[in-house]
């Protein structure tokens, strides 16, 4: 390049990593009609600071681009991939985009209570779940030693219906010293008590 073209490809350099720049930080900050990180050339020519650069001078401005790897431009073709070859002729199809932009600090403020705000909520949730399952585990355990307790009771009960019975066949001939089991919960267990105690029951018998 001659002088006076790089010095103008140089200025038109700059300007469009200003242009990418404020492009990436207002993505990044989440400004609603910015819906993409990177900008196509053709819309970067469209803006006022790049009107007078020339396709020609795009050429120079893509190599010094690739000469200035810290200005953190990446120049893309129309299928995303990064463009490094030096004979590639800019196209309007080519996309430009800065990722790493350094926010301002009210934007960076923004985003560091968003992260914690979004960290906060998946501890909530994992709390309440947590919550929730030993809330569970505990009922299911309440209820587990309430079957329990009525399984041991309703044995202690046959046991006696046992005791009894035997007691009372050894006095009388024509009682059997043993006894259906069918019969020990229509003792026990009144018709209207059957369905809530037929699981408590079974498990004594």
């Amino acid at each position: 390049m001659e002088e006076p073209e790089a010095k103008f490809a140089r200025v038109a350099a700059l300007k469009m990593a200003d242009i990418l720049h404020k492009r990436a930080v207002q993505y990044v900050c989440g400004t609603k009609d910015v819906p993409s990180l990177a900008m196509s050339l053709g819309e970067l020519r469209q803006m006022d600071e790049l009107k007078d650069v020339s396709k020609d001078d795009m050429k120079n401005v893509f190599y010094l681009v690739l000469v200035n790897p810290h200005w953190n431009i990446r120049w893309m073709d129309s299928s995303n991939k990064t463009v490094a070859d030096w004979t590639h002729y800019p196209q309007s199809s080519d996309r430009l985009a800065i990722f790493s932009p350094s926010p301002p600090f009210k934007c960076r403020l923004f985003l560091k209570l968003a992260g914690l705000w979004s960290m906060l909520q998946w501890i909530i949730l994992a709390i309440l779940g947590g919550v929730v399952v030993c809330a569970v585990f505990a009922l299911y355990q309440k209820k587990k030693r309430r079957q329990e307790s009525a399984v041991f009771s309703m044995v202690g009960r046959i046991m006696d219906v046992m005791k009894y019975h035997y007691k009372k066949s050894s006095t009388k001939k024509d009682l059997l010293p043993y006894l259906a089991i069918i019969h020990v919960r229509d003792m026990l267990i009144p018709p209207s008590e059957r369905s809530v105690s037929l699981h408590a029951n079974a498990n004594a018998v």
